[in-house]
């Protein structure tokens, strides 16, 4: 979500070391729950700005980006014993 209390003008992408792309200004939530995550969403879509351009006056040429990772941990058990693993999944959604 973009941070409420920077001007968009603050809004900055940059590329990490390892390749990936970090946008400062920006803010990180976690969600527990689909709901959480909606919300989420709903918050960004508020936030969006909307400005006039020489072709239309109420232009909707705004960008936004919503990623998503989904991480899911199982706990795995080792040769019917009681040590247990926790196996990770890790998917990421644009």
């Amino acid at each position: 979500l973009l941070n409420p209390n920077l001007a968009t003008s603050d809004l900055s992408i940059r590329e990490t070391k390892q390749g990936g792309i970090s946008v400062l200004g920006a803010t990180e939530a976690i969600a527990q729950t689909p709901e959480d995550m909606l919300n989420s969403l709903d918050r960004g879509t508020a936030q969006r700005v909307t400005g006039a351009t020489a072709m239309n006056a109420t232009s909707s040429r705004s960008h936004a980006i919503f990623t998503m990772i989904l991480k899911q941990t199982t706990q795995v058990e080792i040769d019917d014993k009681a040590d247990v693993r926790e196996d990770t999944i890790v998917s990421k959604f644009h």
